[in-house]
């Protein structure tokens, strides 16, 4: 008896429409959450620093998944999942995390730029070249991610190589920029110990771009973290029903929406490491939450 009673328990739970509840209630957080980011940093005027600028950009990518993925679940409750609104709004949402990884890509490079050309760093990455640039990776992401979109109605064993290589790619990038980041940072963190009195290293050591470098690691770390699990899963996938062996269990089911909501997860953990990570946006939050 007790058997049963557990095997319909976790039948409930693997369900699509008990996985559809929890996709409704992750958007309104992310929604909620990035507005908050948006309102703050609009309000207190944080985009002025390019970081916060392209962090900014981060956080609209991050809203418009949480609207397109509130109305993907909306389209799940009355369309089949292999739907053509199903389809096409999946596409959609997958078109955000490309545009997540190009913001992502661009801030690894600012804060490269930042840490490896502190007395350049002005000249090299003013506001007006980083609006550019954001540009640039909205409209790139967006041509990557409609392309990759026709592919998919042509080949889905192509789309899913492709994507791969290509998230591998610019993860690698992201990781080789953060890695000579840290490598500069210690280098110029050694100079200071040897050349400078213990008295004024405080004063020449660059805090706040070192934890606001520490905090994109995390950011993309995180990103990271959640993203390749979907993709290997999905691949492993594509390739099994290559071979006329497709995933029809239960569990590689319930295990492939797992890693889909942890994917989407990512963008509602966002606002909670710039709350974590930025003590001036913890006090600008404190302030609003006063008034």
């Amino acid at each position: 008896m007790e058997k049963v009673n557990n095997q319909t328990t976790n039948d409930v739970l693997c369900t699509p429409k008990t996985y559809l509840a929890f996709y409704i209630c992750l958007s309104i957080v992310i929604i909620l959450g990035n507005v908050l980011v948006v309102y703050v940093c609009t309000r207190k005027k944080l985009f002025e620093h390019p970081t916060w600028r392209i962090q900014l950009s981060l956080s609209f990518v991050d809203i418009l998944t949480g609207v397109i993925g509130l109305n993907w679940s909306i389209v799940a409750i009355f369309c089949p999942f292999n739907s053509l609104p199903m389809t096409v709004t999946g596409c959609v949402v997958w078109l955000m995390t490309f545009m997540s990884l190009h913001q992502l890509l661009l801030l690894a490079s600012e804060r490269y730029i930042a840490v490896t050309y502190p007395l350049h760093h002005a000249q090299y990455m003013p506001n007006a070249r980083v609006d550019k640039l954001l540009v640039v990776s909205w409209v790139t992401a967006l041509f990557i991610g409609t392309c990759l979109t026709i592919v998919f109605y042509v080949d889905q064993f192509i789309l899913y190589t492709l994507q791969f290589l290509y998230i591998i790619a610019m993860v690698t990038v992201m990781c080789v920029l953060h890695y000579k980041v840290f490598k500069v940072a210690k280098t110029q963190q050694t100079k200071i110990t040897v050349n400078v009195p213990i008295i004024n290293r405080k004063v020449i050591r660059p805090k706040n771009e070192t934890r606001a470098t520490k905090t994109s690691v995390i950011i993309c770390a995180v990103f990271i973290v959640c993203l390749l699990p979907t993709i290997l899963f999905n691949s492993l996938s594509i390739i099994l029903t290559a071979l006329n062996r497709p995933m029809q269990n239960e569990s590689f089911q319930t295990f492939g929406y797992v890693l889909n909501f942890c994917l989407y997860a990512n963008s509602a953990i966002n606002p909670f490491i710039y709350c974590m990570r930025n003590r001036e946006f913890r006090r600008q939050l404190k302030d609003i939450c006063r008034i």
